[in-house]
């Protein structure tokens, strides 16, 4: 039946149910990507001004799965919450820049993560010839359960590797230590200078001294000294204490995984390998000098239509420095333009010819 023989009310009725059905279409398709952009979480581990005015950010973004997402371009600097415009930035996956990194990984050795043992170190040891690929890069390691033992200082991964018979489970413990253990890799890790510095942590994310606002804290102390602080929880019986790790990670600026199966935790540590490598080292070319003050710095990372943010990084003083040039038009504008121009005098050109052509 065509619409021009419906009564005037049905035409109405039938143009406002196309209406509404197009509206509801159009704000399904903004939430689905609204969502999208709050599933991608944008960590800044840490911030570097030792080679100004070049400032480098190492940035992760992972989906909600906590599976990395790699990335050339879209990221923006804030200072202060104010934008930063009209900076050269040059972004790097960590594995291309060749840049060293010191890793602890702290390991719970309480019965309780019996079963889970043999996966963390077959991930340590694949973490360990990663590292061995990347000069300079060195690996220690702590177990931790009434108290924390440092099994391996800091050195060459593929010796670390070696001594993996080291973990072993303590079957006397009734409580654990965990945030000591923590503390004590943060603050070795604090000695680490113009390298990467990381914290893994395997654990149930239970402490026997821990308070609500404890794990908060010791991430918080992890992100102030510039070390990240992965967690990868594992709880066969209580699995909402991960919670604590999750509290953790968040306020050191990295991403917690949590399992209740040991079946999990290899694919969980190849995430967060894959993780390392993959995190973003992002130089900003600053264009205004430092003034020996405090700032607060932010990367933006463009998703879909939306900017989001990273947790924000407190640089104690920004130093004076020969500020940077300004970022010019990238080539293919220039390209853009030429090309644009030769049209336009083509096309001129040919108005003058027909114009002046022979009158017939």
């Amino acid at each position: 039946m065509h619409h021009r023989s419906l009564p005037l009310l049905a035409r109405v009725r039938l143009r406002l149910g196309s209406t509404f059905a197009l509206a509801v279409t159009l704000l399904c398709l903004l939430s689905v990507g609204r969502a999208h952009a709050q599933s991608v979480k944008v960590h800044l581990e840490g911030v570097s001004i030792d080679k100004l005015p070049d400032l480098r950010a190492y940035v992760s973004v992972v989906d909600e799965d906590s599976k990395p997402i790699r990335s050339k371009g879209g990221f923006k600097l804030q200072m202060d919450q104010n934008p930063l415009t009209d900076l050269q930035v040059n972004v790097q996956s960590f594995a291309e820049s060749k840049e060293p990194i010191d890793v602890f990984v702290v390991v719970q050795v309480s019965s309780v993560m019996k079963d889970g043992l043999s996966a963390v170190k077959g991930g340590i040891t694949r973490l360990a010839k990663t590292l061995a690929k990347i000069p300079e890069s060195r690996l220690g390691l702590i177990s931790y359960s009434s108290e924390y033992k440092k099994l391996e200082e800091l050195g060459r991964p593929n010796e670390v590797a070696r001594e993996m018979d080291k973990i072993k489970i303590d079957e006397d413990a009734t409580e654990t230590r965990m945030l000591d253990a923590v503390r004590v890799a943060v603050d070795l890790l604090r000695e680490s200078v113009g390298k990467r510095k990381l914290v893994i942590l395997f654990s149930d994310g239970i402490d026997a001294a821990g308070t609500k606002d404890s794990y908060e804290q010791v991430g918080k102390k992890a992100h102030d000294a510039g070390v990240g602080l992965a967690t990868l929880g594992y709880g066969p019986f209580e699995a909402g204490r991960l919670r604590n790790l999750i509290e953790m990670s968040k306020a050191a600026a990295s991403t917690a995984r949590g399992t209740k199966s040991a079946g999990d935790i290899s694919s969980h540590f190849d995430q967060l390998i894959d993780e390392i490598l993959s995190t973003h080292v992002i130089k900003f070319g600053l264009t205004q000098s430092g003034d020996g003050q405090q700032h607060v710095f932010q990367v933006l990372f463009r998703s879909g239509k939306e900017d989001i943010a990273s947790e924000p990084f407190t640089v104690s003083s920004l130093p004076q420095f020969e500020p940077a040039e300004p970022a010019g038009w990238p080539w293919y504008y220039w390209v853009l333009a030429v090309a644009g121009g030769l049209l336009g005098l083509i096309i001129l050109l040919a108005i003058v010819g027909s114009l002046m052509g022979p009158k017939r």
